[in-house]
């Protein structure tokens, strides 16, 4: 005959047969509180490991909110100055209309061939940031400033590069908002999960510390038993 705890070594009839039903009994319950005692570390593991995730996740979701308003902010900005690059655009393709392999000048078309708007036009397009500004120049002495049709379409590439990341702002904003979501879904699931493990963890603590208890007045009962036989013998 033995007696078989689930994760613990068994007790085997010839170590009963050798011991007390007291002992035995002893040995029982500190299988038994060896055994919770395993468990509530594992648990314990489980409830840090899941914390450690939503910890994480709730500084995924602050970097991710942060990056939201850095773009929103940048959308409302580009949305603004979107009608100028567009029309920048339609007013450098006017310029290339007129020459498409020479120079012009940089208000032909759209503002005559004018020494001011021609000005006006080049530091718009320094506004912008464009490469290739210092290509420029007054080349028929005339005070207006002029640009080769390849530089007036590299301008013209540059801002069609522009307009589609500011188009492309709203789709990022909702691709960031929906995976916002996802991340929040996330930290609510392991979340309601953890509130389980938390009752789980309070369940075997009781039950482990109660086996201690239990262990404990076993062994006080049996030596008050050894005691009191020891005392008689006297």
């Amino acid at each position: 005959m033995s007696i078989q705890i689930q994760g613990a070594h068994s007790v085997s009839a010839t170590s009963v047969q050798s011991i007390d039903v007291q002992t035995m009994l002893l040995t029982v319950q500190n299988q038994r509180a060896t055994l919770l005692e395993g468990q509530l570390r594992g648990q314990l593991e489980t409830v840090t490991a899941k914390n450690q995730c939503i910890g994480e996740a709730n500084e995924k979701l602050g970097a991710k909110r942060s990056a939201l308003a850095t773009l929103e902010a940048s959308n409302v900005a580009g949305q603004a100055g979107l009608g100028e690059l567009k029309l920048m655009k339609q007013q450098l393709q006017q310029v290339v209309n007129r020459d498409p392999n020479g120079w012009t000048g940089l208000s032909y078309g759209w503002g005559g061939d004018d020494a001011a708007k021609s000005h006006e036009m080049l530091q718009r397009v320094k506004a912008q940031g464009l490469s290739g500004t210092n290509l420029t120049k007054d080349i028929d002495g005339n005070g207006t400033m002029d640009a080769s049709a390849a530089t007036v379409k590299n301008w013209i590439k540059q801002l069609d590069a522009k307009i589609a990341a500011i188009e492309a702002k709203p789709a990022l904003i909702a691709a960031a908002k929906a995976e916002m979501d996802k991340i929040k879904s996330g930290i609510d699931s392991m979340s309601n999960s953890q509130q389980m493990d938390m009752l789980r963890l309070q369940s075997l603590s009781n039950k482990r510390n109660e086996a201690f208890e239990i262990m404990t007045n076993f062994m006080k009962k049996m030596q008050d038993q050894l005691s009191s036989m020891i005392g008689n013998i006297r």
